[in-house]
């Protein structure tokens, strides 16, 4: 925020300056709210050995790291992470009833392109697909022209402390073990 106000001038610094302040209390609710959510879809997930992961625009850097750092890395499930605008440029193929599909909806102007995929999810996946929403988790308590700026704050922590942990315990696959990383050379 300080570099993009002094380097272009922001009219909304002080807002979004303020909304730090906020965070905490939006993540904490959002735990709160998420936990018991994530239980269950920890439990219906817990043999899938693929989860798409699919946002767009503030979500989209969450979802990534949920699909590459948290699944992937982290439990060893394959986790192909789809931009929701290019989901029609193929990824709509797969989707069916037996697939495992994560939403997330942004808050801020991308929220149209992750409701387009998810209508269309609606018709063709099964109960396997799971929508996060921004507005559900606190998102909606931020002043609407700063809220892009906090989506992957709040989607990432969630998604990282609540989701991936969830599915961890459900599993039993410790999210501490790794194949690789730190036990082999990798130059």
């Amino acid at each position: 925020m300080n570099v993009l106000n002094e380097v272009e001038g922001y009219d909304n610094y002080a807002a979004a300056m303020a909304a730090f302040a906020d965070l905490d209390s939006i993540y904490r609710r959002a735990v709160e709210y998420t936990t018991p959510l994530a239980k269950k879809w920890a439990e219906l997930n817990k043999k899938q050995k693929i989860i798409y992961v699919i946002a767009s625009g503030p979500a989209y850097g969450a979802a990534y790291i949920f699909s590459i750092c948290n699944l992937e890395e982290m439990l060893q499930l394959n986790s192909p992470t789809i931009h929701s605008y290019e989901y029609f440029n193929g990824p709509f193929e797969v989707t069916d009833k037996g697939k495992s599909i994560f939403q997330l909806l942004a808050t801020g102007k991308t929220r149209p392109e992750d409701e387009r995929a998810l209508r269309f999810e609606q018709r063709f996946a099964g109960e396997k697909l799971y929508v996060l929403d921004g507005k559900e988790i606190g998102l909606d308590d931020l002043p609407e022209e700063i809220v892009p700026y906090f989506n992957h704050s709040i989607f990432s922590s969630i998604l990282n402390n609540v989701y991936m942990r969830e599915l961890s315990y459900t599993t039993h696959e410790s999210y501490l073990t790794r194949r690789y990383m730190w036990k082999e050379e990798y130059k």
